[in-house]
């Protein structure tokens, strides 16, 4: 296997997402059985659980990326799965999907964009609005407040940054701080 994330859903059983020869694949571990259902070609699967099912965001290959991959976002129950939906639209190679999910189901992703001639970027989008650029960075990471706030937190030259959405501006995050400063 390569690339893989793991979690408990909703009913506490064991959910593995995990790449193996360049296909996805999700295996459920419950009471003594196992599921294991494929998704297709993928790779750094991040999942996220809500009361109606799982999800996944992970990063794929598309016929239209010229020089990377885009991230997708599929959700299912049980051994069903949505079609995947894109997430990301930008240039150049999208990688590390990050992915929370809202008390109402919505999906908030994260990931990092790494243009060919620029500096790597996050960027961050909240279910189907328009994805918004955090700043410069790679390996990011989010949590969401029990206000659906999003905290997203990323390194850039070494360094932990921290920046938070806006409570009255969804989508527009403030200034990047840096919380280790080394």
């Amino acid at each position: 296997a390569g690339s893989f994330h793991l979690g408990l859903d909703f009913f506490e059983n064991i959910t593995v997402a995990h790449e193996e020869g360049g296909q996805l694949y999700v295996e459920t571990h419950g009471t003594g059985v196992a599921d294991r259902v494929p998704l297709g070609p993928g790779t750094e699967p991040h999942l996220a659980f809500s009361l109606l099912g799982s999800y996944i965001a992970y990063a794929a290959t598309t016929s239209g990326a010229e020089g990377g991959r885009r991230i997708f976002l599929r959700s299912g129950i049980g051994a069903r799965w949505s079609s995947p939906q894109q997430v990301s639209s930008g240039e150049g190679d999208d990688r590390r999907p990050y992915l929370q999910i809202m008390e109402d189901g919505v999906p908030v992703t994260v990931w990092e964009n790494r243009p060919a001639e620029s500096p790597s970027r996050i960027w961050f989008r909240r279910g189907t609005r328009p994805p918004v650029d955090v700043g410069r960075g790679d390996h990011p990471a989010l949590v969401l407040d029990r206000w659906g706030r999003a905290h997203v937190f990323f390194l850039r030259d070494d360094d932990i940054f921290y920046s938070k959405e806006s409570s009255t501006q969804p989508g527009l995050f403030a200034h990047a701080a840096n919380v280790t400063q080394t």
